[in-house]
């Protein structure tokens, strides 16, 4: 059987409030998909990484995360080139980007799509 793995990278930081708010309603797609092949990976622009860790634990967190501490002049965000946080992008099995910047009811709709339920 082929497993096919859907990641979405969710950029974020600490000090973002409408990043953190969005963590509840992520948490549970994430739970509720991860078995059928959806990945999570949290990037963060946080330049603390203690406050970065803190919020991890704070909110949470069970999906793998990964730190930018150089923000908007990270690798990251050259590549993804976006203007601004939370942000993100679903990644398909083949590599292509599905869809991004997509938060609350147009993520859990494109995830419903995918999955099927």
């Amino acid at each position: 059987m082929k497993v096919y793995i859907y990641i979405l990278i969710d950029f974020w930081a600490s000090w973002c409030s409408p990043c953190r708010a969005e963590h509840p309603e992520l948490m549970k797609l994430y739970q509720k998909y991860e078995d059928k092949g959806f990945e999570v990976i949290g990037v963060s622009f946080d330049e603390n990484l203690a406050r970065w860790k803190k919020a991890i634990i704070n909110d949470s967190l069970e999906w793998v995360q990964m730190s930018a501490p150089k923000g908007w002049n990270s690798e990251i965000a050259k590549t993804y080139v976006f203007g601004g946080i939370p942000n993100n992008f679903i990644i398909g099995p083949d590599g292509t980007i599905l869809a991004r910047n997509l938060h609350g009811k147009t993520l859990e709709a494109k995830l419903k799509e995918i999955f099927g339920y």
